[in-house]
């Protein structure tokens, strides 16, 4: 029984997948402001990159394109200050 489930999850999750792609890749106006913000938010992380100095060929792009996107999935990810390190920053002042 869990196997069955596993496998219609897969199968919805995999539908849900194509027919988003299909949407994107479609001739709508909407389809089509998502791709240009798509693009520019790529353009941008990569022109950020190139200013810092990091040199990036095709597969270097791939990369700091999963990174950015896994980045902006986790919306949670800035490191949390334990006590110990906010008594230090207080001792300091």
């Amino acid at each position: 029984m869990h196997f069955l489930r596993t496998a219609v999850r897969s199968v919805a999750v995999l539908g849900i997948a194509v027919a988003l792609g299909a949407w994107i890749s479609g001739p709508g106006r909407h389809a089509a402001q998502v791709r240009s913000l798509w693009s520019s938010g790529i353009d941008a992380t990569c022109h950020s990159a190139r200013s810092s100095g990091m040199r990036l060929g095709p597969v270097g792009r791939a990369v700091l394109l999963a990174v950015t996107v896994l980045q902006f999935l986790d919306g949670d990810s800035r490191p949390q200050a334990s006590p110990q390190d906010t008594a230090a920053t207080d001792a300091d002042r």
